[in-house]
């Protein structure tokens, strides 16, 4: 499952202010979500530059915490377009269903309900529910995915 993000109301305040000044040292930071809805737009610009960066290189390290954060606070669209390709085609299956769960489109959304992945399904299913589209009723899924959640 998804783990909630962190609460931002109780997050440490000078963690944040770090993460801000030098996003690029505190990508694994548990507060970056925080301090991507906190910044202002000038800081933004430094910390999608940072997203950038660590999203171009091999096996984007902090993908998993630069993903929740633009989940929170989406960011310019190539970098939302580069962190969706690099999801969408991660080989682990957590990683393809947090896309599949938070940016998939429709269609793209309807042609994982047929992965192996149960999580990807589900995440499928719940982004079919959040854009207001049905699922398909001849897709084959696992019996506890046809109630309701998609959990």
């Amino acid at each position: 499952e998804v783990e909630p993000g962190p609460d931002c109301k109780a997050a440490n305040a000078e963690a944040v202010r770090a993460i801000i000044a030098d996003p690029a040292q505190h990508l694994g930071a548990d507060e970056l979500p925080c301090a991507v809805a906190a910044a202002t737009p000038e800081e933004l610009a430094v910390i999608w530059t940072a997203f950038d960066a660590a999203l171009s290189q091999p096996n984007a390290p902090f993908l998993q915490s630069i993903a929740y954060a633009l989940k929170e606070r989406a960011g310019p669209e190539p970098l939302m377009q580069k962190l969706a390709a690099i999801l969408k085609s991660h080989p682990r299956c957590v990683a393809r269903a947090l896309w599949a769960g938070t940016w998939a489109s429709a269609d793209e959304a309807r042609s994982v309900l047929d992965s192996p992945c149960w999580r990807l399904q589900a995440a499928a299913l719940d982004r079919l529910k959040a854009l207001g589209v049905a699922a398909p009723a001849s897709v084959s899924r696992p019996q506890f995915l046809n109630s309701g959640s998609g959990r």
